[in-house]
């Protein structure tokens, strides 16, 4: 079967065997620049698509307020299809009892937040919700747990100025506070 190839002069066989190896690598290369540049696209495009998530936060004032927030992490904006929650939440003014009914179709751009005040139950389950989004034709959607006793074990210490009014002491722990919040 190789008896052609044996009959071939050295210097023949030689450059039959270096455009084989030239072949191969040639062959070889394009397959890994193809898969680098697929490998290049996907983390390009997850790079660059909307993360939007749902948390939970609070502000402790007089009391210890609990807010929803949902937030685009992401580096494009996002469109905001639906967003459901496992049980009811429950608000001080009744007619709200479902939060973000009205969000459908809304675009968050990057680093945008909406938040909403919710109350919960005292010992309160954690909470499933589902938010479902979309980016350049393309839907994502992301399954978040709420806990709501997180801040229940959580110490804020409140400051009273004896020599300072009641609205002198409010804005002082307002404006700590807003410096917690920004951590």
């Amino acid at each position: 079967m190789f008896d052609w190839f044996i009959s071939l002069s050295t210097e023949n066989k030689i450059e039959i065997i270096s455009m084989l190896a030239t072949s191969i690598t040639s062959i070889i290369s394009i397959f890994i620049a193809v898969a680098t540049l697929k490998q290049s696209n996907k983390i390009q495009k997850e790079s660059n698509r909307p993360y939007i998530a749902i948390s939970l936060n609070y502000i402790h004032i007089s009391k210890r307020n609990k807010y929803i927030i949902v937030k685009n992490y992401g580096n494009t904006a996002g469109i905001i299809k639906s967003i459901s929650f496992s049980k009811k939440l429950g608000f001080e003014i009744d007619r709200f009892n479902e939060p973000f009914a009205n969000i459908a179709n809304t675009v968050l751009a990057p680093n945008q937040a909406i938040t909403t005040y919710v109350e919960f139950e005292p010992n309160s389950k954690p909470i499933e919700v589902t938010i479902t989004y979309t980016s350049f034709c393309e839907t994502f959607t992301e399954k978040y747990t709420l806990n709501p006793a997180f801040s229940s074990d959580l110490v804020s210490k409140k400051h009273t100025v004896n020599s300072y009014s009641n609205t002198e002491n409010l804005i002082l722990n307002t404006t700590e506070e807003f410096i917690r919040s920004q951590y």
